[in-house]
Formats: structure tokens, sequence, C-alpha cells
């Protein structure tokens, strides 16, 4: 039998285990843009820590030492190829996986999505004496969490919402702010940042911010432009990805997409994209037998949220346990998770 060729469009949580999925049952492809797969939930660590670069990252050739690891920017998909530049990659399937990046409202904000950007960062941050975080989602409070354990700078961390972490439980949120403000950090609610002029930044209320350096952990952009020649119908007037119960592109029974830039109603963090990724990966397997294909079932899991080194939140549900016990599972998380990503 004929293996099925799989390309994969991007490298991260999903896009890696989809592939690691497909091993030995599918001709993989992977295209990304970078040569090795990032921990990204350990990424705010290198905004005061850039020696623990390396323990974030696998060398996709590493991971993946039976598949074609394609490096490059994909400029273009159709229904039957992938396009890396001028080269052309044909499919039976195809995962569309890419992420998303973050909507800066201003070219004066620094983003700490990757590690790269997070080590650019870092020079600034370490002589900066005010540091404002725009956003107190999950990204911003780590972030936030991270900078006033580990720096003298007055941290300022500005909230669209009516609490931080909103998706969370109320308790969470509580837990999360009492922290913050116990380490002198100052909580604005309610606001957004809409414009800033070298070191100080305009609230949509008025209200001016001193800052040396801003940065932005506000909302994600999602970005389906690849798509937008041959699938416009199934991409979002906010560029997301429409898919059907099964991670299939509405309308294109090849053609999955998981991760970030999916229009799925739920939170955009490590372990729903991993989730995705398994999904797809056997559904492409199913597709090909000519099996039903299996729903995907959003799922509320556990989440572990660090606050510095010796401090993180547990949550599941309705139940809140914060303490150094969860600050260690966040490090047995990313631990395991490379380790598997890389041995198993």
């Amino acid at each position: 039998m004929v293996l099925p060729r799989v390309v994969i469009v991007g490298g991260g949580f999903c896009g890696l285990s989809c592939a690691r999925r497909l091993r030995g049952k599918a001709e993989v492809v992977l295209v990304s843009d970078h040569s090795f797969f990032e921990f990204t939930p350990g990424v705010p660590r290198l905004l005061t820590d850039s020696s623990e670069r390396k323990g974030l990252r696998i060398d996709l050739r590493k991971a993946l030492p039976k598949a074609q690891i394609v490096i490059g920017e994909c400029t273009r998909i159709t229904p039957s190829a992938v396009f890396v530049g001028r080269q052309e990659l044909p499919y039976d399937y195809c995962v569309v996986c890419r992420g998303a990046e973050y909507p800066i409202g201003m070219k004066s904000a620094l983003t700490v999505k990757t590690g790269e950007q997070a080590l650019r960062a870092a020079p600034i941050i370490e002589g900066a004496k005010r540091i404002l975080v725009v956003g107190g989602g999950l990204v911003g409070v780590e972030v936030a969490g991270e900078l006033c354990t580990k720096t003298d700078a007055e941290i300022t961390v500005v909230q669209p919402g009516t609490r931080l972490i909103e998706r969370n439980p109320a308790k969470a949120s509580d837990v999360v702010h009492s922290f913050l403000k116990k380490r002198g950090a100052k909580v604005i609610f309610g606001e957004k940042i809409v414009r800033g002029e070298k070191d100080v930044f305009f609230t949509d209320k008025g209200r001016s911010i001193g800052a040396d350096v801003c940065l932005w952990c506000a909302g994600i952009k999602t970005d389906a432009s690849l798509l937008s020649e041959h699938f416009a119908s199934a991409i979002t007037g906010k560029g997301a990805v429409k898919t059907n119960e099964f991670l299939q592109v509405e309308g294109y029974g090849s053609v999955f997409a998981g991760g970030d830039v999916t229009a799925m109603s739920e939170e955009k963090t490590a372990q729903n994209a991993e989730r995705h990724g398994r999904l797809i990966a056997q559904n492409v397997l199913r597709h090909r037998k000519d099996l039903p294909l299996v729903p995907y079932g959003h799922f509320v899991g556990p989440l572990v949220i660090s606050l510095g080194d010796w401090r993180g939140v547990f949550v599941w549900k309705s139940f809140v346990w914060s303490g150094i016990v969860p600050a260690a599972m966040k490090r047995a998380i990313e631990w395991w998770t490379l380790f598997k990503f890389r041995w198993l």
C-alpha cells in the first residue's frame, strides 16, 4: 500500500505532534520557518535568563529523523500543493497549523511570543526601571510574574477586561492579582493601550503611563492568507480558518487545520494545539482508509500558570491551587514534553 503524502505547515505543538503520530504510516513533509521546535510556554523566562534558551528547543530533524524537513516561509497553498518560495510540495493531505502573532498596536512595543523576541527584549529590560505589560491573559500574567520576581523594575499591567486571566475561574484571577500586587505590580483594568510616544503610553480613557519598555501580550492575530487564493470561503473576517468537527478545513476533505490559526472558540494553549495535532493525524489515516472520522471534543483540561520560578497556579474547572508545587508541575510538564518529542 502506498503511504499518503502529508505536508504539514508549521513546526509548533500541533505540527510536531501530528507529524510524530504519522511516523511510519505516512510520508511526512514538515514546513517550518525555523529548524527547531520551541517550548513557547517557557519563553517568558528568557526575559531574565538567556541561558535557558537551548533547553527550550529541539532540532526538528532529530525529532523527526525520517521526515522531510523544509525550512522556509510557506507562500501559498493550493488544493494540491504547498509552495515554499519556488519549491512545490504536492500532497495527498495538508495540515495547516502555522500559529498566530500578536496584533501589535504600535512600533515602540515589543513582543515575547518566541525565544528570539524575548532575547532581543532582555537587554532592554535589564536596564529598565518601568515596564508596561499590555494584556492580562495567560502570557501577560506569566510575563508580569517573571518580571516582578526577578527585577526591581516598576511593573504595570493594562488589562481591557475586568479581571486577569478572565477565561479562568474568578478565584484564579484573584490569586494571580494578589500575587502581582504583593510584589509591587500595578494592574489597570478596563482600559486599552492605543498610542505610544517614546517612553509614554496612552490608554483609550486618556490615562498616560510612563514606561521604558512596553511588552505587548494582548490577543492574537491569525493569518490565513496562505489559503486566501483557493480557500477563501473557509476564512473568517478576522483571518482565522473555519473547520468542521473533524478539524477539516470547511469544504475540503483532504485539508486540515489546527492550533491557533483555527476559528474554534477555545483557549489558545499549547495543550489544545497538541490535541489538535494528534486528532488530525488520526483522521488523516482514517480518511485514507474510508473509515468514519473522529470528532474533536472540546476538553477543559488542567492548566498550570507560572509566576516566576517558585510560585504557580494550578487550575482545573473550579479547582484552584497555588504555591510551589504548581510551579514544579509547570517545569515537569516542560521536561516531559521536550523529552517525549525528542526521544519517544
